[in-house]
């Protein structure tokens, strides 16, 4: 059947056979041509393989492979971690303090990795100040045990356990008698309805406190305005930074933050970036320090048998 539309659409009102009846229209991979310049020759090389190839560089610039480093010297770094050559945009980005701590270690057993030393030197980001750090109650980065010492510190008392379940994202706060009656956790960071370790782990689980009263002969219950008024602000008071006496222990868990190591735990100290990521490993923290920063502890290699 002949459309309608077809002297609109076919020139001279007849239909014409496409390209792929007479001719070829896919033809044979071009192989890429040798190049002078190495700069093109990586390009064409994260083009054709997706990665630096020093095979393929080798035969684009037709020179010997110590030739081809020396060449792109800047441009490609070898990673101790991975022993595979990257582009300097990939090695020079991400976790660069955990990379200087490998390249510093690799140096020992091979001084070609002093390039990289150097090149990591040059973009390590600046320390945050304490001031510029902000540990929030409920920040999966802060370890249990440095929670643990807060609340401890707050309430003036021994004896609290705080756990926190990573596979639920769940912080759990438990004291024993003699902190659930102190003063402290009843009275001057808690209310009469509300203790301060309830206070807390709502806190550090993201909730807001909600006190209920049961209706007379009835299993319904509602809310008490004045004890819930009351139980935020006292919470409001637990998670102010500054201006209470809460705040002596802040800077003590200001300090920790979550080093996205890969390979192993370490030590890292605060960059402009986010503490926590994507890529953050809860298990591994750095340490306090009475300057609210925590210095790198150098990476060595394990024993060779």
């Amino acid at each position: 059947m002949r459309s309608r539309s077809t002297k609109a659409n076919w020139p001279n009102g007849k239909a014409t056979k496409a390209a792929i009846f007479h001719e070829r229209t896919i033809v044979a991979r071009i192989a890429p041509p040798t190049i002078d310049d190495p700069r093109s020759a990586l390009l064409v090389t994260l083009a054709e393989c997706g990665r630096v190839e020093l095979k393929f560089l080798q035969k684009l610039l037709r020179l010997p492979e110590p030739e081809v480093i020396a060449q792109l010297a800047g441009l490609i770094y070898l990673n101790p971690q991975s022993q595979s050559w990257e582009t300097d945009d990939d090695y020079l980005s991400g976790n660069v303090r955990e990379k200087l701590l490998f390249a510093e270690a690799a140096v020992f057993t091979d001084a070609r990795y002093l390039a990289n030393v150097e090149a990591l030197r040059q973009v390590q980001p600046a320390d945050l100040t304490p001031s510029e750090i902000d540990a929030r109650l409920g920040s999966s980065w802060l370890p249990c045990a440095e929670v643990q010492a807060f609340v401890e510190e707050l309430l003036g008392e021994r004896g609290v356990e705080v756990t926190h379940a990573d596979v639920i994202g769940t912080w759990s706060v438990k004291g024993s008698f003699n902190v659930r009656l102190a003063v402290a956790n009843t009275t001057e960071w808690g209310t009469d309805r509300t203790s301060a370790l309830d206070l807390l782990e709502d806190a550090l689980n993201l909730r807001t406190p909600t006190v209920y009263d049961p209706v007379p002969k009835s299993d319904k219950l509602v809310v008490n305005g004045p004890a819930t008024e009351a139980a935020r602000d006292k919470q409001q008071k637990l998670k102010e930074p500054t201006g209470s006496t809460a705040s002596a222990s802040a800077p003590s868990m200001a300090t920790i933050c979550n080093c996205p190591a890969r390979a192993t735990p370490s030590r890292c100290v605060f960059t402009r970036r986010p503490p926590c990521g994507a890529s953050c490993r809860p298990t591994t923290r750095c340490w306090p320090t009475p300057w609210a920063r925590a210095r790198p502890t150098p990476w060595s290699p394990p024993p060779s048998n």
